[in-house]
């Protein structure tokens, strides 16, 4: 019988490369993410986890970046010296201001592993807050920030609905558009994704109710549960964001249970004990 071997790289066959990513009106978290991606090297097939087999990143224009939400005002970053009284507290705001280039460093370093291994890959990350950096002579290759998958739907647009719909372990994400009634479901055609007759009616049991029928365009991303939980998910999403297009159809669908997520698990048989909720029994003894 021939066995596969595991391939673990070796230090001295490692091929490190040079990539500048501008990090000009980006969101932080997408930054540090893609910077350590490629510090630790698992964009590489020969990625070894504990071999050192990533590249170097120079990060520029990082007093640029940007954080979502309220982010730049509300986060925290604390440090003590040890001594008493000697705990400090800055904000974002503040940070940008004292030492821009801590924000990057900060939150890729949060990202690799904190061993001897993450030191010498946090080693390879240099962070320069204007455009200018000492590395001409590497030559780094430029490397773009990819948009969120969400972002690169094919059917995203302005009229587009995004809602989202649970039940048990299930959740499912739609976005839904004016069409012909086209559904795809992760990806796979709709009448693939749930092979019987009783998942599809649950799932077009809103549009139906509100005939809405064939009217719509829906693309799915589900994950979790078994397909049934999955299916009422979609439904929960779908009842909402039919909701969304007009609020008067809330009063078709509520009576109905569609509005409503049901949060109702089976109780799993315990650990030592004869069922779900029988204990054990009592004994003098």
């Amino acid at each position: 019988m021939k066995t596969i071997r595991t391939f673990s790289a070796k230090p001295s066959e490692v091929e490190r490369k040079w990539y500048i990513i501008d990090a000009k009106d980006q969101i932080l978290g997408k930054v540090a993410v893609e910077a350590a991606r490629l510090l630790r090297g698992k964009h590489k097939p020969n990625f070894t986890s504990h071999i050192d087999t990533g590249d170097f990143v120079v990060v520029i224009n990082a007093d640029q970046v940007k954080l979502s939400g309220t982010k730049e005002n509300t986060k925290i970053y604390t440090r003590f010296s040890g001594y008493v009284g000697g705990q400090k507290i800055e904000t974002p705001s503040k940070v940008r201001e004292r030492r821009p280039v801590l924000l990057v460093e900060r939150a890729v370093h949060g990202m690799i592993p904190k061993t001897r291994l993450g030191r010498a890959q946090f080693g390879k990350l240099k962070v320069y807050a204007g455009e200018e950096h000492p590395h001409d002579a590497q030559q780094p290759a430029e490397y773009a920030i990819s948009e969120s998958p969400r972002k690169s739907l094919s059917i995203m647009s302005a009229t587009t609905l995004n809602t989202i719909g649970r039940r048990k372990t299930a959740v499912a994400r739609i976005w839904m558009t004016e069409g012909t009634g086209n559904i795809t479901i992760n990806d796979r055609a709709f009448e693939e994704y749930l092979p019987t007759i009783e998942l599809q009616n649950a799932v077009l049991a809103p549009l139906q109710a509100v005939s809405l029928l064939n009217k719509h365009d829906l693309k799915v991303s589900v994950k979790g549960s078994g397909l049934h939980a999955q299916a009422i998910a979609i439904r929960h999403a779908l009842s909402r964001a039919i909701c969304e297009i007009d609020a008067a159809h809330r009063t078709a669908l509520k009576p109905l249970g569609f509005m409503t997520r049901d949060p109702r698990m089976k109780e799993r048989k315990k650990a030592g004990q004869p069922g779900a909720r029988k204990r054990f029994q009592f004994s003098k003894r």
